[in-house]
């Protein structure tokens, strides 16, 4: 447990933060942010979620009348790490049904601006800190 609080605590520390560059490397399962942590460019710190299972971008439709693009910038809100994960996300169609098959448990959910990344990773880095996370099937 005491990992746990960890992690969640070295996140907490990300709020409010500006995200200077956001990676999704699909062939190596990892998605990296690198986070702008006084506004100026000259103080940076990174996550790396690795071994990722899934990701889920979801926009608020409430922002869609919001153009955030004008700012330049993304802004992380808040960053909170879920162990046992948020709870089956299932696709679910009426046109093909492989998609049926598909579900993930998120164990991390990023709200940015007005939109939310859920990921699902087996590990995480922040900063140098290696975490390996619990099993969440």
């Amino acid at each position: 447990m005491l990992n746990n609080d960890k992690i969640q605590s070295l996140l907490d520390s990300f709020f409010g933060t500006v995200i200077d560059k956001l990676d999704f490397d699909l062939v190596n399962n990892k998605i990296s942010l690198r986070l702008d942590m006084n506004g100026r460019k000259t103080t940076y710190r990174e996550i790396e979620f690795t071994d990722v299972w899934a990701h889920y971008y979801i926009k608020d439709p409430a922002s869609l009348e919001v153009d955030f693009s004008e700012t330049g910038y993304l802004q992380l809100a808040a960053i909170e790490y879920y162990p046992k994960g948020i709870g089956s996300i299932k696709c679910h169609s009426k046109i093909d049904e492989w998609f049926n098959q598909v579900s993930s448990n998120a164990n991390f959910a990023l709200d940015i601006w007005e939109s939310l990344l859920l990921i699902e990773a087996r590990s995480i880095k922040i900063n140098q800190e290696f975490f390996v996370l619990e099993n969440i099937n």
